[in-house]
């Protein structure tokens, strides 16, 4: 049982263990995590292909109930989705009949805000992530970096103090990558909203997070939490520097160890 101040660490998981069944039985996804995500801190997850980084980022959102243990979301049960924690999926998921400003403001519409104020707030989250000028475009009239900027805008419609994404930047090149990047180190250093962001990249995860946290092999369980010394603000040219270099090679092995079984 992890004891601490929930108003410091509003998101924390308790021995939670994961599994689904399966026509092929009963598979176990997650066993024995335990975490504790501090209060405008950047984690990154990290791990072998099917260790079960997506199943703990939809149990974190409260999209799934653990099988076992607990989910705290500020010191209380988490129960289901919350407005507070938003969600950026692997794909943008926009609808294609639907503006730019329209699907930013779909969440705000489901919950009845009014048009004038939807719309208010919506373009103000577009400007926010660099999209003004692109209210009126539909999804296919966007690259993929540009559609992948209003699904984060659309997550931080409700302004949640906790933002949970899936490996977002997965589809994209890689200078899109590394823009998007930049761009959500602009936003969550002038905003601090606590980030989750899982991503398969190495280097995005040492880039841009505080401590980057290595799953094992499924049932994924924390083999090791890598802190990230590197000093902010962050720029490209630290990815060419011994110590990122450094940090890397520490996540690398440790991911290594996982896909060896050793």
């Amino acid at each position: 049982m992890i004891d601490i101040a929930d108003d410091q660490y509003p998101l924390v998981a308790q021995d939670v263990h994961h599994s689904f069944e399966t026509t092929g039985g009963h598979i176990l996804a997650l066993a024995g995590i335990s975490l504790s995500i501090r209060n405008g801190e950047f984690v990154a997850v990290v791990g072998p292909s099917g260790c079960g980084k997506t199943t703990l980022l939809r149990l974190l959102a409260g999209l799934l109930r653990p099988t076992r243990g607990n989910i705290l979301f500020r010191g209380q049960p988490l129960n289901g989705p919350r407005p507070e924690i938003g969600f950026v999926f692997q794909q943008p998921t926009l609808l294609p009949w639907r503006s730019a400003l329209d699907n930013v403001g779909l969440p705000l519409e489901i919950r009845h805000v009014a048009r004038d104020e939807r719309h208010r707030r919506a373009q103000t989250l577009l400007d926010m992530v660099g999209l003004a000028g692109f209210e009126a475009r539909q999804p296919r009239e966007l690259s993929g970096g540009m559609q992948q900027r209003v699904a984060i805008a659309r997550a931080l419609a409700y302004d949640p103090a906790i933002m949970l994404m899936d490996e977002p930047f997965g589809a994209l090149d890689a200078l899109t990558r590394e823009q998007m990047n930049l761009e959500l180190l602009r936003l969550w250093r002038e905003h601090r909203r606590t980030v989750v962001l899982v991503t398969h990249s190495i280097s995005e995860a040492v880039f841009l997070a505080d401590r980057v946290l290595v799953l094992t092999h499924r049932p994924g369980h924390i083999a090791a939490e890598v802190v990230v010394s590197l000093p902010r603000p962050r720029t490209l040219g630290m990815m060419g520097t011994p110590e990122f270099a450094m940090i890397s090679h520490q996540v690398r092995r440790a991911i290594s160890v996982q896909e060896s079984g050793s």
